[in-house]
């Protein structure tokens, strides 16, 4: 039994696809991780396991708004990351991340790693002919950087992780992603969970879940809290991940978003997070991970 395992057993009354919950879980623990752990591709290129992630299905019909209050849930009591929820603009989604939070028991959270989180990615950002350029520029890692928006006043960041966790109605793809969306980045750097139903019918009104379940839970979210440092593979797992790399294709059925030249990418941050998903949890990633 791992994170995963233990967090889609309290949730299997749930009626939303098991996909939607698994890719709650991965961010749950990529935004608890946040900027503390990563693998180093040489001297000029880590990886973090910061991700992107949107659930996709036809409004209420998937019950995709639930495991996304789920990781809402687990990840506030850690107190160790930003968490920017609810409708928002962008420029005040970077003041909160240039901002020192300091918690009521005195923990201090500082830079820019911060879990963004909306039940509708439509309505979550207020429109802005920045936030695409904006949102694309937050994915990748870094340490100093200077975003000047269009009001001329200029936010200084550092440490940049950000995993965002959002939901949308299919319909909305088109209206919502413009060509600027689709070739400029943003797509390419999003993983899309796309279903058409609920998994079962379930009225929930006979509810398992105990206490000592969500403990468990955060208490392992907790200790990866604590974790810091890069990663190492394994002899095995590199391999396996060279012999793949160096043997894909990535222009195969390309879309020219971006996002199959970014599948290693991808591949190496869930690695980070399924490894980190373990209860002995040491900064090792196996092959299994990969």
């Amino acid at each position: 039994m791992n994170f995963l395992d233990e967090f889609l057993r309290i949730t299997h009354r749930l009626e939303c696809p098991t996909s939607y919950l698994e890719w709650a879980a991965y961010a749950t623990i990529a935004a608890t991780l946040r900027d503390n752990v990563w693998i180093s591709r040489g001297p000029f290129n880590k990886v973090y396991p910061n991700m992107y992630i949107l659930l996709v299905g036809d409004s209420g019909a998937t019950r995709k708004g639930t495991p996304l209050r789920a990781a809402s849930k687990l990840i506030k009591p850690i107190k160790n990351t930003k968490i920017i929820e609810g409708r928002a603009s962008i420029q005040g989604i970077l003041n909160e991340l240039a901002e020192v939070v300091t918690h009521d028991n005195g923990r201090t959270i500082k830079g820019a790693s911060a879990f963004l989180y909306s039940e509708e990615f439509a309505a979550f950002i207020v429109k802005d002919p920045q936030v695409t350029a904006i949102l694309t520029d937050l994915y990748d890692f870094k340490e100093e950087h200077d975003i000047i928006l269009k009001t001329q006043q200029k936010v200084h960041l550092q440490n940049i992780c950000v995993t965002m966790l959002s939901a949308t109605n299919a319909a909305f793809l088109q209206d919502m992603f413009t060509k600027q969306d689709l070739y400029g980045g943003l797509v390419g750097r999003t993983i899309f969970i796309i279903e058409e139903r609920a998994r079962k019918k379930d009225a929930g009104l006979d509810d398992d879940t105990k206490e000592e379940d969500m403990i468990k839970l955060t208490n392992h979210l907790h200790a990866i809290s604590r974790k810091k440092g890069e990663l190492k593979l394994t002899r095995e797992a590199k391999d396996y991940y060279e012999e793949w790399y160096m043997n894909t294709d990535f222009t195969t059925n390309e879309s020219k978003t971006g996002f199959e030249h970014r599948i290693h990418t991808h591949v190496l941050k869930l690695a980070i997070v399924l490894a980190a998903m373990e209860y002995d949890f040491s900064l090792m990633i196996e092959k299994d991970h990969i």
